[in-house]
């Protein structure tokens, strides 16, 4: 044990996290690839070292914090749980010498070899690799949870100078010796929705020779069937969204300045994404995620055909932990907008996103679901039962923001 401890904090602050307060509202994913390469060998070993410390200790939740106290010096402090029994462990790291030294009694009874020499280095690699995503990271949270008999969950949420948490989970299987992330990694799409997403509409043109929206559908044409059914329900939705939402892209700006999606033969119908396994159209894929294994009616405001009657496309990718959050926005803010539905003397208008649902019988359900969603003189004609539902009719123009 007393090997481990320092071992377990070599590591813990790219993983072992505690929960943030609920303050904290702004999230984003980070994606750090420490699952596999040639780089992560010793890294995979620790962690299996460090699990297989902790089950012989009948540890079952390690808990830490990493904060910046001044410049090139860190605050550490984990908490190692055992039972009801609790050890607060702590020490103040001098990054630019490699300095640990321990900050409370307790943490002095515990040493590793090289302590300079071996803690040092590997701590400011766990740094350069988050701050190489681009985070200014100011406090580093993480926890591993031992959920059953060799499985864990890991943590990790980086917190930057402006508050936003970038997070990570993994799940490790101990007895097969696997770190599997509980996510895909968007940030290539992330990337380049930030580049052509505007008030008015999409930059087509800067997708043309976009490398990030190629990165990110590349990957995801790589992603085994079997790895994407590993993931949370949440993850895979947010999967299949961001893949046709970066399908359209391509296509679109591939054809830019085509001036109707129409003029792509077989966009929807006939051309094939390949993807996580799978080989289908853009209309079956929509249909797969209204029906099929998830029946989530909300994915049709977030899915961007590339036409004016589309929904508006977000500046950011999809992610699981975010996704009822971001799904809820989108909901809101499509059936708040009076041009998408509204109520007439002749009958209700309805925008023809949403005719999907009626084609599968689940329109009138859903409607009274989003219930205050609605505008209210639409809600009480609903209530009425007695006028009619129509839809408008679909304009098919590209919905460009040049």
């Amino acid at each position: 044990m007393r090997i481990l401890l320092p071992v377990v904090w070599l590591f813990m602050p790219w993983f072992f996290l505690q929960e943030v307060p609920a303050q904290e509202a702004t999230e984003k994913e980070i994606f750090i690839h420490i699952h596999s390469g040639l780089k992560t060998i010793p890294v995979r070993k620790v962690i299996d070292y460090v699990i297989d410390e902790a089950e012989d200790e009948g540890i079952t939740e390690i808990v830490g914090n990493t904060r910046h106290a001044e410049r090139d010096v860190w605050d550490i402090a984990f908490t190692f749980i055992k039972r009801t029994k609790v050890k607060e462990l702590g020490w103040r790291y001098g990054r630019e010498k490699w300095d640990l030294k321990p900050m409370n009694e307790a943490t002095k009874y515990y040493s590793f070899p090289l302590d300079n020499y071996v803690i040092g280095p590997a701590i400011n690699l766990a740094l350069a690799k988050i701050e190489g995503k681009g985070v200014q990271v100011e406090e580093i949270r993480g926890r591993g949870l031992r959920t059953q008999d060799k499985l864990w969950q890991l943590s990790l949420r980086a917190i930057d100078a402006q508050g936003v948490s970038h997070i990570q989970e993994w799940k490790y299987d101990h007895k097969h010796k696997e770190l599997s992330p509980q996510h895909f990694d968007h940030s290539d799409l992330d990337v380049a929705l930030a580049s052509c997403v505007t008030a008015k509409g999409i930059k087509y043109s800067a997708l043309k020779k976009d490398i990030h929206l190629e990165e990110f559908l590349t990957k995801a044409s790589k992603l085994h069937k079997l790895e994407l059914a590993d993931l949370p329900r949440e993850e895979q939705i947010a999967f299949w969204i961001n893949v046709y939402n970066a399908t359209v892209l391509r296509r679109v700006a591939e054809k830019y300045p085509v001036k109707s999606v129409k003029e792509i033969k077989g966009l929807f119908d006939k051309e094939k994404l390949k993807a996580g396994g799978k080989s289908l159209p853009l209309d079956e894929l929509r249909d797969y995620l209204l029906g099929g294994d998830f029946k989530e009616p909300r994915v049709l405001f977030a899915l961007v055909p590339g036409t004016k009657s589309s929904p508006s496309l977000r500046k950011e990718a999809y992610c699981g932990r975010l996704l009822e959050r971001q799904l809820e926005e989108d909901l809101k803010s499509f059936l708040s907008q009076p041009a998408n539905l509204y109520a007439t003397e002749a009958g209700v208008l309805l925008s023809p996103v949403l005719e999907p649902l009626a084609k599968r019988g689940t329109l009138l359900d859903f409607l009274n679901k989003a219930g205050s969603s609605l505008p209210p003189n639409v809600s009480k004609s609903l209530a009425d039962g007695e006028k009619e539902v129509k839809f408008m009719e679909y304009d098919w123009g590209v919905n460009a923001g040049e």
